[in-house]
């Protein structure tokens, strides 16, 4: 007698990494697409890389700097915004473009299979390469301003590898939500909006009121752009609401992949 062997979605969590790499050379090739397409029609090209979060910088050191004057606790403020920078350009172009991976390739991934996980990750290496930039970005501008830099910048690594988990784990969640509630592609550019503001890219958290520190710091955002700044600056005030921080980092990454897998067979259908 046959048995009948029966194939279903996972229950909640899934990741298969071997397929992953199996389907290594699609990725880098949908990463280098989309590289090119970004810049293919403007004549600065790659420069707007540079630019863009150079410029954005600038404007809130006039706004914060020069007409709010709002305090960032002694430190030069171009680098001090220029470190919130290299979190909030990451994580928003993750929200952004990788939220919209999944909707804009609808064509492809209705013809071919391949691991949908794909086109957020090659957002991913997108992200790790403007970064890249602007860490090379912030270092020229330390090297003018001269700021003290903290024994803690050995920890600087892995302050970005959670960084780069964590951009990855919002835009695979902002993805499937977009493909499967439509309105998100209308809420997502609010949230941005936002988010530039509530985020401290300009200002630390130590404004904040004391008995509003543990919410603010519910923001995973907070707490990574105040860890970088704790990484790289010295004797920069370093908030145990930090902690928070990562914990809703770190379960955010769990979810996200957790909401994926319930949602992996079913991404067709809501194409």
């Amino acid at each position: 007698m046959n048995k009948i062997k029966v194939i279903e979605p996972p229950k909640y969590f899934s990741l298969n990494l071997k397929e992953l790499g199996d389907y290594k050379y699609l990725l880098w090739n949908l990463a280098l697409r989309d590289f090119k397409v970004r810049y293919v029609q403007t004549a600065l090209g790659g420069i707007w890389a540079v630019l863009n979060p150079l410029i954005t910088s600038l404007f809130l050191v006039f706004i914060f700097g020069k007409l709010a004057v709002v305090s960032t606790d002694g430190y030069p403020i171009l680098p001090f915004c220029m470190a919130g920078m290299i979190v909030w350009t990451f994580v928003s172009a993750m929200i952004s473009e990788g939220g919209n991976s999944l909707l804009s390739n609808q064509q492809l991934i209705s013809k071919v299979y391949f691991p949908r996980l794909l086109l957020p990750i090659s957002k991913l290496l997108i992200g790790i390469i403007d970064t890249s930039i602007n860490i090379l970005l912030f270092i020229v501008v330390c090297f003018f301003y001269k700021p003290a830099i903290s024994l803690h910048l050995i920890a600087i690594p892995v302050v970005l590898i959670i960084l780069f988990l964590t951009g990855l784990s919002i835009s695979i969640f902002v993805s499937v939500l977009m493909l499967r509630y439509k309105d998100f592609h209308y809420i997502v550019p609010i949230i941005l909006r936002l988010g530039f503001f509530v985020c401290p890219i300009s200002y630390p958290s130590s404004i904040v009121p004391q008995q509003y520190q543990f919410y603010y710091f519910l923001n995973p955002l907070a707490g990574l752009m105040e860890l970088v700044r704790w990484c790289i600056f010295e004797n920069y005030r370093f908030d145990n609401n930090i902690y928070v921080s990562l914990i809703i980092a770190l379960v955010l990454s769990f979810f996200a992949l957790g909401f994926y897998s319930r949602i992996e067979s079913k991404i067709v259908d809501y194409l």
